[in-house]
């Protein structure tokens, strides 16, 4: 915690991300229990999710090339800002009682596709504030930050919602604004004056160059395989889990800790996400994490009969996620130049959840047509899918992250 207390930019960098992940956790339990409270529709829940995560991912192709042209700290104002404003408006529709389901959609549809130049903003924040040596203990704790936003946020957003949809957004838009007060200002890019007049025609090029970048490099684009397959599998797994237990009718503030377990797991196991991720090779960690996910999908078909019994699977599921994202954020981070980090982490993020928004939709229309259990063994499949293409890529891999940036640079 020593680069906490000794960089205030990282420090207030942490602050204004906790306080804007944890709105959006908040909204994504608000949002699906509106639509299944008031439309009672697994269908439709699970269409203008998948419809969320697909404007997050088609949004995230740019998002990347925007961070590396624009100040990361203007961007992280105005996308925290916008998304005050956006919330806040839904909040007082669903007051005055005018809001339909077209405009829940809407709004939330605008804020998903906003909120994804968060993340390639905040790492090329990161790679200026932070010397490249304490790369991967700033990963570990942004990854313990988001897994704790995730764990408060989502029981939060099921205690607030007893309130009502428009007083729990009101509340969430709240937060939004407070992170952007919060964002730190840093330093222009290294080249200052020489982006406008050499890189600003170029825009769409240093999109495809993002993506030139991960698939030239074999580990980054083995992952991207395997992450787009896997997610199918695990993105879904909240709304899964929020859909069933809102259909038996257990309290919101209940399915809200529920959602929250996979968080628990994932704080569990950050204490050795350091240490692994600099002495395990990757596909080593892929391994782990997906037959853990295997498993406690297929868990799931019984365990779903009882909340808690669910959250027990859950948290075992999320163990071994931090130590595989750390390693994966620090090998990014490490091997790529400055001025293309925005880019790299966009390209991956969209290759990654390309297949995810798909996951979610299916998962809907089988919930409305013939229940969890075909969902959860679907679940297993792809993530069998998943841990079998690693097996077949396990000579593909790094053992430390650190040597990879030295025999890059």
């Amino acid at each position: 915690m020593n680069i906490v207390k000794n960089n205030p930019a990282f420090a207030r960098l942490q602050a204004a991300n906790v306080l804007n992940e944890l709105g959006l956790a908040i909204s994504y339990v608000i949002i699906p229990l509106t639509i299944l409270t008031v439309y009672n529709s697994p269908f439709l829940a699970g269409l203008i999710s998948a419809l969320c995560l697909a404007a997050r991912t088609l949004s995230a192709i740019f998002s990347g090339a925007i961070a590396d042209r624009i100040n990361p700290s203007l961007l992280l104002k105005a996308s925290f800002g916008a998304e005050f404003l956006l919330w806040g408006a839904l909040a007082l529709l669903l007051y005055f009682q005018v809001a339909n389901v077209y405009i829940i959609a809407l709004l939330s549809i605008i804020v998903a596709a906003i909120s994804t130049i968060d993340g390639p903003a905040e790492f090329v924040v990161l790679k200026r504030i932070m010397p490249t040596a304490e790369l991967g203990a700033a990963t570990s704790i942004t990854e313990a930050r988001s897994s704790t936003a995730q764990l408060v946020g989502n029981p939060i957003g099921g205690a607030l919602y007893s309130l009502g949809g428009a007083a729990a957004l009101g509340i969430q838009a709240a937060i939004h604004c407070v992170a952007a007060l919060c964002v730190p200002q840093v330093r222009d890019a290294c080249t200052p004056g020489a982006e406008d007049t050499t890189r600003a025609p170029r825009f769409f090029t240093e999109v495809k160059y993002g993506f030139r970048l991960v698939f030239g490099d074999t580990a980054l684009r083995h992952l991207m395989y395997v992450s787009s397959i896997a997610n199918l599998g695990v993105v879904p797994m909240s709304f899964v889990l929020l859909t069933v237990f809102q259909q038996k009718n257990t309290d919101s503030w209940i399915i809200g800790i529920l959602l929250s377990c996979f968080g628990v797991g994932v704080i569990l196991g950050a204490p050795l996400a350091a240490r692994l991720s600099s002495t395990v090779r990757l596909s080593t960690l892929l391994i782990i994490a997906l037959s853990m996910f295997v498993l406690t999908t297929l868990g799931l078909i019984v365990g779903s009969a009882h909340p808690w019994s669910a959250g027990i699977l859950v948290i075992i599921s999320g163990l071994a996620l931090p130590a595989l994202n750390s390693a994966i954020t620090s090998y990014t981070v490490a091997v790529t130049e400055e001025k293309d980090v925005g880019k790299v982490f966009s390209a991956s993020g969209v290759f990654g959840m390309i297949l995810a928004p798909l996951g979610i939709f299916v998962a809907g229309v089988l919930l409305a047509h013939v229940g969890a259990l075909w969902v959860f063994l679907s679940q297993a499949l792809v993530m069998a899918l998943a841990l079998a293409l690693t097996r077949i890529f396990h000579g593909v891999g790094l053992k430390r992250c650190v040597k990879s940036k030295e025999s890059a640079s």
